[in-house]
């Protein structure tokens, strides 16, 4: 893509106010003035000393030179052309009013001057360094149970040189579990220059209940048929615990294979105390232990709140299903 860096009014104008304001300032002379025919810059703007050869120029001209704003710098993969008749104009003023004759100068110019902002590809690194921190950041996990493979990008990664700094913004509905996706906005010296859309797996990794030994389909699961290892419960982390006491007592509704974790889907919270049984009542304090016997008022799973009818004393209370013929009173 072509275009061409234009003096604009503001710019004449600019430039026009540094001439008067230098009348009465006067520096050394100048003999030779070369342009350059490629000039590759690495800020937003362009100035008047970037095009010209600084070889052999005066310290004090270089200075005037460097300070003249031209015109905004190309983008990435774009080239802009000076108007060298127009600039050399401009030029031939400046020397004048430093008192010289511009005629007297010796101007160099090429055929054309072409302005390209000098580029850089992201390191890959450096984009994955970004992304892994703002899942880490954001992630209702804890970065101990995350970790992050696959990250990926589409397109050129490629900036203009400068300052960078990195905006990632991702959807409201993002849950940071998966398959994770994001825009990262790149900003150079303070202008934003390039959107990356940037995608990552992250998988969640928890201690688990795991079968101990094969749990047939219809047995009871007990504390001792379990043990807790390590598993990846990326696809539904809500289906696994590391609570015995979700799992205790309830139904396999299928095989479970030892060293298989146990999925609370897989698994029926069947009813163990039904209205009219007789239980055993349990009193537990430190140093005290008391049991009696009840008789159940309702049904009851394991774990939930049941009321017994103690029939000693006749009174309702209410305990805790521990099994299919124990309760726990409640303090």
């Amino acid at each position: 893509m072509r275009a061409k860096i234009v003096l604009t009014t503001s710019v004449i104008i600019m430039i026009t106010m540094i001439i008067v304001s230098s009348q009465g300032y006067c520096l050394s002379e100048l003999k030779r003035l070369e342009l350059l025919p490629r000039v590759e810059v690495a800020r937003n703007n362009v100035y008047l000393g970037d095009l010209i050869q600084k070889e052999g120029l005066p310290e004090d001209w270089r200075i005037r030179f460097d300070s003249l704003f031209i015109g905004e710098a190309p983008g990435p993969g774009t080239i802009k052309y000076v108007q060298l008749e127009l600039l050399k104009e401009y030029l031939k003023k400046i020397i004048a009013s430093n008192g010289q004759d511009p005629d007297r100068v010796i101007f160099l110019f090429p055929d054309q001057v072409m302005i390209v902002r000098k580029t850089v590809t992201l390191p890959r690194d450096e984009i994955e360094k970004h992304f892994r921190e703002f899942v880490l950041k954001n992630a209702p996990w804890k970065p101990s149970e995350i970790k992050i493979s696959n990250i990926r990008y589409a397109g050129l990664p490629v900036v203009p040189a400068g300052k960078r700094r990195y905006e990632i913004i991702a959807s409201q509905n993002e849950h940071f579990i998966g398959n994770v996706a994001v825009t990262m906005n790149i900003y150079v010296d303070g202008k934003r220059s390039r959107s990356l859309r940037v995608a990552g797996i992250v998988d969640l990794y928890r201690p688990v209940l795991h079968a101990k030994a094969i749990i047939s389909k219809g047995k009871v699961v007990t504390a001792e048929d379990l043990e807790i290892k390590r598993a990846r419960v990326t696809d539904a982390p809500e289906d696994f615990t590391d609570n015995f006491d979700i799992v205790v007592g309830k139904r396999a509704l299928t095989d479970i294979f030892p060293g298989e974790p146990l999925r609370l889907s897989r698994l029926d919270n069947p009813i163990v105390v039904q209205k009219g049984d007789i239980v055993k009542i349990l009193l537990q304090k430190p140093g005290l232990t008391v049991t009696a016997r009840g008789k159940a008022k309702e049904d009851g799973h394991i774990g939930d709140t049941v009321k017994v009818i103690n029939l000693s004393s006749k009174k309702v209370i209410f305990c805790r299903v521990r099994s299919k013929d124990l309760v726990q009173v409640i303090d």
